[in-house]
């Protein structure tokens, strides 16, 4: 038949007789989305009107061009290229309109090409392209050597170079701009620039030097030894080990829940170090945005970004001292490699640089949860903790040294007598007993927080904390979380509190058990975090394998 004479033809054909489907050639069949667009009701219209159209089939322009084949209808679908590269063209115009930095081309003629939104903000003008202007109308004054006419003299790039000018309309610039010469078939065609008002990157640079302040703390806590108070055995074990890693100068992995003191511990290990009389700086890896992390860590050379002034990092600045990387699981992975690289060759390189620093400093790091399950959830690299965990500590939760809550409130209370200038002897029964009774999520810290809020409410003459001088929403947190007693055991809940915590120590059991007693997975079903649930389990007094087989 005469549609074969069509199987290999360039571009797809679709045959119909009778309004069935019958034909369809090689180069339809290679396009699955246009063999299930004949199928729509868009496609049905088309074939009733019988007349040339403009489609698009997942965003691939087409002609549809119907013509008769025989007593059957065929249809050509052609490819529609210039509607594609308008498409295109328009694409990445909206684009460059968004790109924060100005955009200027000139083409080989100096006659302006294209300029963008931003551009055109930042010189308070209001031209464009189609106006065919030659760029030295646009300048009240022309520098000779201005680096777009660099560039077209000597066809080479020109970056991270200061220009001052001014506009005709008045408007006076001062930019740092790269400028890049295009060629075509060998050619110099056109010149173009990307800029930024050098005021701005001014203000963005001392921006990001506050915050680097605010990321970055060095120590002058020579008290931390002192400050690291309890009498319970773990934690008194894992002081102990501290204690010895700092006379090893060893790197240092720790590990609790937020607010137990990790930086604290980290305080102590450096003072009690070698290096005690060396800067120590903190950095909260959490907190410091990924653009910027690895310029804090190891510095700048000027030209290695537009912008970019010579600077040290934390490690050249901690020189032998200590770096103490707070919630190292936060950081980015491809920095971690970079970390690890640096700790393996004691080196490291500013960016924008290949000259080789050596690095003398101890790092101790700590991580919010189990390491093994960081590592698990590929949120640390394992080659990285083993070179950073030649000791790991583990620092117990307040809800796991309950006894030594006594201990902080006198420890607190003396801090804050001295701060607020009080003579404040202790806690109500009813206060202690609260606090004894609660689980502290927010751990030592959250304890501080509490205490420190009843001496806002205490007045001078005030000899004995209690519960009144709680903030209302403090209060009510600790008398509704005390936990699920011994003395509800063995009775029939009879209010609403103790049906909700005989319902949900029922059903944590059964998830527990549905999952073989694995908590990530169970604590997923249960929409809680890994933490929340183990601090279930232990609120419920929950038997599980591990805790069965102590």
């Amino acid at each position: 038949m005469q549609h074969f004479a069509y199987e290999h033809f360039p571009h797809p054909v679709i045959v119909f007789l009778n309004h069935e489907f019958v034909y369809s050639n090689l180069s339809a069949e290679k396009n699955p989305d246009l063999i299930h667009y004949i199928d729509t009701k868009e496609f049905e219209k088309i074939r009733a009107r019988k007349n040339t159209c403009n489609v698009k089939i997942k965003n691939h322009p087409f002609t549809i061009s119907p013509f008769p084949l025989e007593n059957m209808d065929a249809y050509l679908f052609m490819p529609n290229t210039e509607k594609k590269l308008t498409m295109q063209v328009n694409l990445y115009e909206e684009i460059m309109n968004n790109i924060k930095q100005g955009i200027f081309v000139a083409d080989k003629d100096d006659f302006v090409m294209f300029v963008n939104k931003a551009a055109l903000d930042m010189e308070a003008a209001n031209y464009s392209a189609d106006d065919h202007i030659k760029r030295d109308h646009l300048y009240a004054n022309q520098d000779p050597n201005a680096p777009h006419d660099y560039v077209m003299k000597t066809k080479k790039a020109l970056c991270n170079h200061k220009v001052e000018y001014q506009m005709s309309n008045g408007q006076s610039m001062s930019v740092i701009s790269d400028n890049y010469p295009h060629f075509d078939h060998g050619e110099l065609e056109a010149v173009y620039s990307i800029y930024q008002n050098s005021d701005l990157i001014s203000a963005n640079l001392a921006y990001q030097s506050s915050l680097l302040q605010n990321f970055v703390i060095y120590s002058e806590n020579t008290s931390a030894s002192d400050d690291l108070i309890g009498e319970n055995e773990k934690f008194l074990f894992t002081k102990k080990i501290a204690f010895k890693a700092a006379k090893k100068n060893a790197n240092v992995m720790l590990f609790g829940e937020t607010g137990t003191g990790k930086e604290l511990f980290a305080h102590a290990i450096h003072q009690n170090s070698d290096r005690a009389g060396k800067p120590f700086i903190a950095i909260n890896c959490a907190a410091i945005p990924e653009t910027l992390m690895e310029s804090i860590f190891f510095g700048t050379t000027k030209g290695a970004y537009t912008g970019a002034i010579d600077s040290i990092g934390i490690f050249e600045e901690a020189k032998d001292g200590t770096v103490f990387l707070d919630e190292i699981n936060s950081m980015n992975v491809i920095l971690q490699a970079k970390l690890l690289r640096a700790l393996q060759e004691r080196k490291i390189m500013k960016l924008g640089s290949n000259k080789q620093i050596d690095v003398a400093c101890c790092v101790i790091s700590s991580t919010n949860k189990d390491p093994l399950e960081c590592i698990e959830n590929n949120e640390l690299r394992d080659d990285l903790y083993y070179r950073l965990s030649t000791f790991v500590l583990e620092i117990p939760p307040l809800r796991e040294r309950k006894s030594d809550v006594p201990v902080l409130i006198n420890h607190f209370l003396q801090i804050f007598n001295q701060k607020f200038n009080y003579r404040i002897k202790g806690v109500s029964d009813e206060f202690l007993r609260l606090l004894q009774g609660y689980d502290f999520p927010g751990n030592v810290r959250e304890l501080r927080h509490m205490l420190e809020s009843t001496f806002i409410s205490a007045d001078f003459d005030t000899e004995q904390l209690s519960t009144q001088l709680l903030p209302s929403y403090i209060a009510k947190k600790l008398e509704s979380a005390i936990p699920y007693s011994q003395d509800l055991a063995g009775k029939a809940p009879n209010s609403l509190s103790e049906i909700n915590h005989s319902l949900e120590k029922g059903l944590i059991e059964v998830i527990l058990k549905e999952h073989n007693y694995h908590i990530t997975n169970a604590a997923q079903q249960l929409g809680l975090s890994r933490q929340s649930l183990q601090y279930r389990i232990k609120k419920y007094k929950i038997e599980t394998p591990s805790r069965i087989a102590k």
